[in-house]
């Protein structure tokens, strides 16, 4: 991690907490995702549990600003392998 993301951290995290980040993953490399990806990861789990608690493809669309395509892929990526 350079200086400059260390102290982007420090502006957002409790000492505390940047210690117990650092004794945990300290001296290795890691990766952070993009805003868009990040983003994205969220929408699909809330379409996923959308979807669990009983709304249409239509209805998901609809809240999440994307077409009913979209939403049955996603339902479809997040559903375990049933035989």
């Amino acid at each position: 991690m350079s200086d400059t993301f260390l102290a982007a951290l420090a502006l957002f995290l409790s000492r505390e907490d940047l210690v117990t980040i650092l004794a945990r993953y300290g001296g290795r490399r890691q990766f952070l995702p993009t805003v868009k990806t990040f983003e994205r990861s969220e929408r699909e789990g809330a379409v996923i549990e959308g979807w669990r608690d009983g709304a249409s493809y239509e209805e998901l669309a609809s809240q999440h600003g994307i077409c009913e395509r979209t939403v049955r892929r996603i339902i479809a990526k997040g559903r375990p392998n049933t035989p």
